[in-house]
């Protein structure tokens, strides 16, 4: 269980390509600026950091993963700072959008203990948005970070890495609790902006 959550925030990036759209809502097309690249390294710091300090060392293992020459990982957090990581995203100037999911290690499926932190490329991290739904995913257009966290698909303007004016856009899985067993993986997750001006979300 102690890399459940940095797993399935790598399989999340590799396959939310699929475009078993649930629903679709029109904005006006953009250019697709988000680093597929930059998210994968996101995803295999969260890794690392899971792994590296599992063991209470404090001191990541240097030997643990080995980059071809010119290359190179950083940590850039670790736990308490950031917490069961689900799902990221990339705005054009380099700041990094990370989504924590408490929901799915623990707490009730239908609370609302999710939130999004924001990584800014001079290493100062803020808190996006809190009281959310369980996390899956998010898409981040013209300034705004667009965030699905079942059953709420919201939009949030973003303010320099602080989330204001939230609008819940529609609804998707009615009930994520479903009637008490707390069974919320098999859901709409994912979203992907098209170059058509839709967007496709994966369940």
């Amino acid at each position: 269980m102690l890399l459940f959550g940095s797993f399935r925030l790598i399989l999340l990036i590799f396959f939310e390509e699929r475009r078993a759209s649930c629903h679709q809502t029109r904005v006006q097309p953009v250019p697709l600026r988000q680093s597929s690249f930059a998210a994968l390294i996101v995803a295999l710091v969260c890794l690392i950091s899971r792994v590296t300090f599992a063991v209470d060392t404090g001191t990541p293992d240097p030997a643990f993963l080995k980059t071809q020459p010119g290359w190179k990982v950083s940590l850039v957090a670790q736990p308490p700072q950031l917490i069961h990581p689900s799902v990221v995203c990339c705005a054009p100037d380099g700041r990094v959008f990370v989504a924590q999911d408490p929901i799915d290690m623990g707490l009730p499926s239908d609370s609302t203990g999710d939130s999004i932190l924001c990584f800014h490329p001079d290493g100062h991290v803020t808190m996006f948005a809190t009281n959310l739904h369980a996390v899956f995913g998010l898409a981040y257009v013209d300034g705004k970070l667009f965030v699905h966290h079942t059953p709420d698909f919201s939009v949030f303007v973003d303010d320099n890495g602080v989330g204001k004016d939230r609008k819940d856009l529609f609804t998707t899985n009615p009930d994520p609790n479903l009637k008490g067993t707390g069974f919320n993986d098999h859901i709409p997750s994912n979203i992907r902006l098209g170059m058509d001006g839709w967007f496709y979300m994966s369940t």
